[in-house]
């Protein structure tokens, strides 16, 4: 069976069905993520019914995953790293790659990482953090396009948002502090 999500490209095969108080806060703050330019899974409200019987209204999210990657670029050759609550699941040898190029330089400067970072992404990823308070930032997917590693055309790291429930509702914490 496949699902349709309105926006969303393709057909979606899995998704998240969100019952949580922030849900809609979520689909609110993927939307203005999308409109700045970062990239955000699509999301559908739906009447719920489990057997039957009415369980309410949820939310559909996009599940975002090689899937997700496969259906905006055409293929499904990407390192993905998931960053939720600082721990980093995944592909740890490139990850690992990447902490070291950083750590191993006295001063990273502005050309250095935008050769190994998509900076464009990040900040809009950022923007849609301060914009939407979201206070539990810095989860989403880092990943890589491996299709275009080896020669060496668009392969720097890039990020996805998801999970953008807390927004709307709490102080912004130090960001900078929670990347240390």
């Amino acid at each position: 069976m496949s699902i349709i999500i309105p926006g969303a490209p393709g057909q979606l095969r899995r998704l998240i069905i969100n019952k949580t108080d922030g849900a809609f806060r979520n689909a609110i703050a993927f939307s203005i993520s999308r409109r700045i330019g970062g990239i955000a899974p699509y999301t559908a409200p739906a009447a719920f019914y489990l057997n039957g019987a009415p369980q309410g209204t949820r939310l559909l999210i996009e599940h975002v995953g090689i899937e997700f990657l496969n259906a905006r670029f055409g293929h499904k050759n990407f390192t993905f790293i998931r960053m939720k609550g600082g721990t980093r699941e995944g592909h740890g040898s490139r990850w690992q790659t990447l902490t070291e190029h950083f750590n191993r330089k006295e001063i990273i400067n502005v050309a250095d990482t935008m050769a190994v970072i998509d900076l464009e992404n990040l900040m809009r990823q950022y923007a849609a953090f301060l914009f939407c308070a979201v206070g539990d930032a810095f989860q989403g997917g880092i990943v890589k396009d491996d299709s275009s590693w080896s020669n060496g055309t668009n392969n720097r790291w890039f990020f996805v948002n998801w999970d953008m429930e807390d927004s709307f509702g709490k102080p912004l914490p130090n960001y900078f502090k929670t990347l240390g």
